[in-house]
């Protein structure tokens, strides 16, 4: 599991989504035809976690910063901070090696917060 599906698995903070989110292998074959309701990530050889089933806490967090709206991504990097899930030293290797247009990121994210889905479902 990638993405948000490991980030469910993991505990932290998820968007209500139907899809199921698969690291593959950036050597993996595509598929073709219907939609099976997965969503793939293609990744390379440093970031791909052969050990596990579930992506880590890392992984994911770069995946969701790639896969999801911004606000989203910010959320569930807000809820791996204040589980103690990532650390602030962490993130930052993670978005070094990203595409400028994501270092803003560091900026938006706070790891105080509280119960996610509480202050989401109250506009708070």
């Amino acid at each position: 599991m990638a993405c948000i599906s490991a980030a469910q698995f993991h505990g932290l903070w998820t968007p209500d989504h139907s899809e199921l989110h698969l690291g593959r292998p950036r050597h993996a074959g595509r598929t073709f035809g219907e939609d099976s309701g997965t969503i793939s990530h293609w990744q390379s050889d440093k970031w791909a976690t052969n050990d596990t089933a579930v992506d880590s806490v890392p992984v994911l967090v770069r995946q969701v910063l790639l896969c999801c709206s911004r606000e989203e991504a910010i959320t569930i990097i807000d809820s791996a901070l204040n589980l103690r899930k990532l650390s602030m030293k962490r993130l930052r290797e993670i978005v070094s090696a990203l595409p400028p247009a994501f270092a803003s990121v560091l900026d938006e994210v706070d790891g105080r917060a509280e119960d996610l889905r509480v202050s989401a479902e109250f506009g708070w």
